[in-house]
């Protein structure tokens, strides 16, 4: 089986994948994942198959995040005994870009019709911020290491920054306007 791409978390796992852009097998929708600290050769992988072919993955600490071909993002918890890929949410066309903040309390991912998704995966209880800065295919995502701002791109398209900090906001709202923010503009930016 061709494999597309490998990649190591936390000096201990081993990923590989095939994205499948190229072939049509029925191993183009799995996933192998190796603990490279386990010497016994029987109990030291495992594979998993998704709803589709899988696209962009990020990894951080102990979990991996996969966006698919229709859209889906999976999470697996490689800490846990029982390693099931976890649906966490879907875009409604193909992963193009996915990004996770550095302490892994976001994750952002971007798909073929421009639109943004922004989770926090500190309260999944919460729903997705979703935007549209592009009505191009997103092509790059990242978040800064304070994760107080998402630089978006798309193809042929000018980079974009968003902010996600409600103070920076606040205070640029405050100085564009030229005057104090009213109570509802205060509740809406709050940092609380």
């Amino acid at each position: 089986m061709p494999v597309d791409g490998v990649s190591i978390i936390s000096n201990r796992w081993l990923l590989l994948y095939h994205l499948n852009e190229h072939y049509q097998s029925e191993h183009s929708k799995f996933v192998h994942i190796f603990d490279l600290n386990n010497k016994d050769a029987t109990r030291n992988h495992f594979s998993f198959s998704l709803d589709a072919d899988a696209q962009k993955f990020v990894t951080n600490k102990d979990n991996i995040y996969i966006g698919t071909k229709n859209g889906s993002i999976w999470s697996i918890d490689l800490s846990k005994e029982i390693r099931e890929p976890i649906k966490i949410y879907s875009h409604d066309k193909k992963i193009t870009a996915l990004a996770i903040s550095d302490d892994g309390k976001l994750i952002v991912s971007g798909d073929e019709t421009g639109s943004v998704r922004i989770l926090s995966l500190k309260d999944m209880s919460q729903p997705s911020l979703v935007f549209k800065p592009y009505s191009a295919k997103i092509d790059i995502l990242r978040i800064s290491p304070n994760d107080k701002w998402i630089a978006v791109s798309a193809i042929e398209e000018a980079p974009r920054l968003f902010c996600l900090d409600k103070q920076i906001l606040s205070t640029a709202l405050k100085n564009a306007a030229g005057r104090n923010l009213t109570e509802d503009e205060k509740k809406r930016f709050s940092t609380k």
